[in-house]
């Protein structure tokens, strides 16, 4: 085995090794990420190491959003698809006809998600996100603020045109091809390291997986350059007035084929859900969700197993109680709101 480097001036490190414990993780095979021959290097190196500990933080807390994100969305499907295919990176899928009339539907506003249809994790990203920015930013608005809130600052909402080569996932509807949008949203912020970051939950439906990027590196790779000279940031929280508003009926809204009100109120009961979930874990394990961020790499994995384990059981007792009727839904007809129950 050869020995070990120290991270500042490269000479041998002892054994054993001087570490920083943030950094190590008994199950780990891989070295330490920073290991010292002195204490003097070590000290040395703390700017340096703490830049490094505050972007894995940044990282580990976007990536727990999309993965909860992501669940939302899988509990919370409202499409009805009956055919998926892959054509190279292209994901297509084709959905069934809807019962439209909302007064009389027996079906919806949930469907299952057709997993027995999917090739792998990536295609069923590409689904689950596809159209679902807006909800990206809407809701996971106090987990995102529970998560982020220490770490950076300038939260502001995003509309971009993307290059149309990472249109990644098309939709045909029962009547025919429907034409496929590169306007994304995205929230953007400013790091405590000084640098622009955008959070992109949604971005698996244009071949982005990443749910962190920093902005010039994600402005250089995905935006037109031709179709974003107008671009104007919204406050935080702008995306989930709109949705507040389509769900109290006094805002339009379009939806394509299925223009089901009821899956609003289904998504908001279940953002609701995954709260209840955080903080059951946070009293179950003794700790904010945001420490979890700061946790050695094994430590990390399980918390971050646990925690979305818990928040998948929320929303999916939250279902539970909607399906045997214990919720009322609205829906609109009109200009004029009317409350049903729907089993």
């Amino acid at each position: 085995m050869p020995p070990e480097t120290c991270a500042v001036c490269g000479t041998s490190a002892p054994h054993p090794l001087l570490i920083r414990q943030c950094c190590y993780s008994r199950s780990s095979p891989s070295p330490p990420i920073s290991s010292y021959c002195s204490t003097t290097c070590k000290k040395s190196d703390t700017s340096q190491h703490s830049r490094s500990c505050y972007r894995r933080r940044i990282h580990r807390a976007a990536e727990l959003l999309r993965a909860t994100f992501l669940r939302l969305r899988e509990v919370g499907f409202e499409q009805k698809i009956q055919k998926i295919e892959r054509l190279g990176d292209v994901v297509h899928f084709t959905e069934e006809a809807y019962q439209e009339d909302m007064r009389t539907t027996t079906e919806g506003p949930l469907f299952p998600f057709p997993d027995h249809l999917i090739q792998n994790g990536e295609d069923k990203a590409k689904i689950l996100t596809y159209n679902a920015c807006s909800d990206a930013l809407g809701y996971l608005i106090e987990f995102g603020e529970a998560l982020l809130g220490e770490l950076a600052t300038k939260f502001e909402e995003l509309d971009f045109t993307l290059k149309e080569c990472h249109r990644k996932t098309i939709r045909y509807t029962c009547l025919g091809h429907e034409s496929v949008s590169v306007q994304h949203s995205v929230l953007i912020f400013l790091g405590h390291d000084a640098q622009d970051y955008v959070l992109d939950l949604a971005g698996a439906q244009f071949g982005q997986n990443r749910a962190v990027v920093p902005l010039k590196e994600y402005m250089d790779t995905y935006l037109d350059p031709a179709r974003n000279q107008m671009v104007r940031p919204l406050p935080r929280g702008s995306n989930a007035e709109a949705l507040r508003a389509i769900r109290d009926g006094d805002r339009d809204h379009e939806h394509g084929v299925q223009d089901d009100v009821r899956v609003y109120e289904v998504h908001h009961m279940m953002d609701v859900a995954i709260l209840q979930g955080v903080r059951r874990w946070e009293r179950k394990e003794g700790m904010k969700a945001s420490e979890l961020l700061s946790c050695e790499e094994s430590a990390w994995g399980r918390g971050k197993a646990s925690l979305l384990e818990r928040i998948n059981e929320a929303m999916r007792e939250c279902m539970f109680e909607w399906r045997v009727g214990r919720c009322k839904l609205k829906y609109q007809v009109g200009t004029k709101a009317t409350t049903m129950s729907f089993r």
